[in-house]
């Protein structure tokens, strides 16, 4: 392919992933209890992630994971 067809692949992907794509995910059976669990007993939780903090941020609170 040429170098132009690949790029603007890339930004439809990006653009698809920003607005679509970060929320077609699911969580793991009873995370959300888990976390919550974790924190009540009073530990700290932390997320590691290669995405973009902007997309992890969202991610997190669609997911009502903060």
């Amino acid at each position: 392919m040429d170098g132009t067809v690949i790029e603007q692949v890339i930004l439809l992907y990006r653009h698809r992933f920003a607005t679509i794509g970060l929320f077609e995910n699911s969580l793991y059976p009873q995370i959300p209890e888990v976390l919550k669990a974790i924190r009540f007993a009073g530990y700290q939780t932390f997320v590691a992630t290669s995405k973009p903090y902007i997309y992890a941020t969202q991610i997190i609170e669609y997911f009502d994971l903060s």
